[in-house]
Order: structure tokens, then sequence, then C-alpha cells
């Protein structure tokens, strides 16, 4: 019941704080009617689309209902407010001067993405961003953690004597990894601590560290399993990433620009001409 309730006041928040974002489009569903007045699938869409995260990673499905029932809600208020006339209010002029500018700032940008974010353009950024892997090494390891020097030293011991690593992983590894038999998998430099990536990349392929290495976590013996050239992901994988990198970028960009060139003047709280 609690978290219905606060359901129900994250959805009255998100349409009391933001804009719709999404408009009423040719084949739109009809999930209800107000005196005749048809409420939009759409439109509670874009109220899901105004809430926290936890509730906007959900289907539609699951939220439907309290959707539902605020997008009535704002209908037959907006309808009272009709009646009212509150079109001629102060609040409803200053709401739909702001929503314009809003909405101008939208399309505005949005168009500029269109023209200039192009297939070209995502090309030469991801031909950057794969260069990045050339020349880098990465490599599988496994690990066995332990509290204390001579714990590691014993089992450094065990290995010299023949004994399997991933099977004294499994037996006597207090990290994460030990049921996997200590198995770490492929990584770079920079993903690991100082000190294990130093004393890690420092192995070939089949050998372990023959003295204990520490960390903020305890006492590690580290054995490489095999070592390869880092690679870049494919275009694909990452080319929502890239694209929307490119879309801050051009934004701000287009934006300061107009900035430079608009006709300014800016004040100060009390009403003085801020010098540039």
């Amino acid at each position: 019941m609690k978290l219905w309730r606060n359901l129900a006041l994250a959805v009255v928040a998100a349409t009391m704080c933001s804009l719709p974002a999404m408009a009423q489009e040719d084949g739109d569903k009809v999930v209800a009617k107000v005196g005749g007045e048809p409420v939009y699938l759409s439109e509670l869409e874009a109220i899901l689309l105004g809430l926290p995260d936890q509730y906007r990673q959900l289907p539609i499905e699951n939220l439907y209902q309290p959707l539902l029932q605020r997008a009535v809600q704002m209908h037959v208020v907006a309808n009272e407010g009709a009646r009212l006339n509150m079109e001629e209010s102060d609040t409803y002029k200053f709401g739909i001067a702001a929503a314009r500018r809003q909405l101008l700032e939208q399309a505005t940008v949005q168009a500029m993405l269109e023209e200039k974010l192009t297939d070209d353009l995502v090309q030469e950024r991801y031909d950057t961003f794969a260069k990045s892997f050339e020349g880098e090494t990465e490599i599988k390891a496994r690990h066995i953690l332990v509290a204390d020097e001579d714990a590691a030293k014993a089992i450094i011991a065990e290995l010299d004597g023949g004994a399997d690593f991933a099977e004294l992983a499994k037996e006597k590894s207090t990290g994460p990894s030990g049921p996997n038999g200590g198995d770490l998998g492929f990584f770079g430099r920079g993903q690991m601590v100082p000190e294990f990536e130093e004393a890690a990349f420092a192995l070939a392929p089949g050998e372990y560290t023959k003295e204990p290495v520490q960390t903020q976590f305890g006492w590690h013996i580290i054995k490489v399993d095999d070592s390869r050239d880092k690679v870049a992901p494919p275009l694909e994988q990452v080319e929502p990433q890239l694209r929307e990198e490119i879309a801050r970028e051009l934004e701000q960009e287009y934006i300061d620009e107009l900035v430079e060139q608009a006709d300014l003047e800016l004040y100060d709280l009390n009403g003085n001409v801020i010098e540039e």
C-alpha cells in the first residue's frame, strides 16, 4: 500500500513539474474518455517519462492504473479550468510562455542534430575511439585472495609443489571469484588497483606471482592464463553511446554560438548590470 501511495505522489509530481514529453500521433490508442474527450495512451507514456528511474524502467502495464488515473484527473481539472476561464489567468499565460520556449528550444536543437549528427560523423568518432585500443594488451588472470601474508606464502609453496591453482582458489580464496577458480576473465590496464595491475602485467602466460601481492583487499597470489591484443568493440555495440556523446557536444557548441551572437544584458539580484 505504501508503495502505491508513493507511486501516486510521484505520478502527480511528474505531471506538475514537467511538460508532456510526447505528442499524440496517428493511431494513438484511446484509453479513456472524459466528457466525450479522448485520453490517449501517449499521455500516459508522457507521464511515465517524468517519473523517477525506479518507476520509469518498469513496463507501462505495471503502472497502468495510476497513470490512467492521473491522466483522467488532468483532463477533469483542465476542463474545470476552462469552464472557470483560467486561460486568462497569469499562471496559465506564464506556463504557456514557458512551455513555448522549452518546446521551441527542443525542436530547434533536434533540427540541428538531424542535420549535423551524420553517420559519417559517428564513423569518424568510432575510428578515433578504435585507434585508442591499438598497442594495448589485455590479460586473462586468476587470483587467490587471503587475509594475511603467511597464508599467501603457504599457498605459493603448495603451487610450487605442483598444486592446481584453480582448485586452490576454490578451496582457499576469500574473493568473490573463488568459486570460479579465481577466474577474473580478460582485463586491461586501469581496471584493477595499481598494485594488482603491476604484478599481473609483469607475468607471462602460465606464470604466477612468487611473492604475495598486497592491496587494500588483502593478499593476492596471481596467475596469468593468457594475453591478447586489445580490440575495440564493434561499432554496433558502442554507436548509441557515441551518438549521445556527439549530440551533447554539438548541442553545447550550438547553444554557445547562439549565446555569443545574442544581444544580452545580464543583471545581478540587486538589478545592477553584470559586466562581462
